[in-house]
């Protein structure tokens, strides 16, 4: 940023000694420094949208308002944390934090805390429709997809210390502080997010609450979705749609 000031301050002088010539800064850091502007100034309302459209879509899945708001409380907390985690290893290692680490960080923590509260508040809502006591559902919610959160959490972290290899020194300092940034997430969703369950119980699902989860003999209510599902675990289904799949994510890439 000092830099791109004294080319700024340089490229001033220069003008005013050059009249009717063009003069300006130009380089790999002032287009950084550009980029950074450009992206702060509009980062207020990606977030704002962001938190937005994930508590609407919360808020229509399980008919709660309570329940998108534990789930962004979540996020909220494992970015101050993940924050301040990164600057101090940062400092400790002798790096710097790029200003564009900030954003990523954000968009990471609201993807991973978000994805993995919703497999602990479908199995905790599941559970306490079925009659079990708010404490013992977020427990057993927890030892069910704890490892396969946990698993899915360190595959995501290794994916983002990858950016190690880069050739770029520019996208290198962006590994540590991402893969930080993702364990922090994964350790605030599954900690936190089954505790704040195990102290709402259902009053995480007001207003609709449980109505409609459950037959009356317990079992699952079996709706659109559990029927597609099953529809595309038979083979003949499966053979057709994995290469669609396969296809659309070559082209995606």
């Amino acid at each position: 940023l000092e830099q791109v000031e004294a080319a700024q301050d340089y490229a001033t002088r220069l003008g005013a000694e050059l009249p009717g010539a063009f003069t300006g800064v130009t380089g790999s850091l002032a287009a950084r420094d550009a980029e950074s502007d450009a992206i702060n100034s509009s980062l207020r309302w990606i977030e704002i949208g962001t938190v937005a459209l994930i508590f609407t879509v919360l808020a229509i899945s399980f008919g709660s308002v309570i329940a998108p708001l534990l789930t962004l409380l979540s996020a909220g907390i494992a970015f101050l944390i993940a924050e301040r985690v990164v600057t101090w290893t940062a400092g400790r290692l002798g790096l710097s934090v790029p200003r564009e680490v900030e954003p990523l960080m954000l968009v990471l923590l609201l993807g991973i805390v978000t994805d993995y509260a919703v497999f602990f508040l479908a199995g905790t809502r599941r559970r306490l429709a079925a009659g079990v006591g708010r404490v013992r559902a977020a427990w057993w919610t927890a030892a069910q997809y704890t490892p396969i959160i946990a698993t899915a959490g360190l595959i995501v972290a290794l994916g983002s210390a990858t950016i190690l290899a880069s050739s770029l020194d520019f996208f290198r300092v962006f590994g540590p502080g991402l893969a930080l940034t993702v364990l922090v997430g994964l350790i605030v969703a599954i900690t936190l997010v089954p505790a704040l369950l195990g102290i709402f119980g259902r009053a995480a699902f007001w207003p609709r609450g449980l109505v409609g989860q459950t037959e009356a003999d317990g079992s699952e209510r079996r709706g659109w979705r559990t029927w597609v599902t099953g529809l595309v675990r038979h083979r003949p289904v499966a053979a057709v749609v994995v290469p669609l799949s396969l296809a659309a994510l070559v082209a995606g890439a």
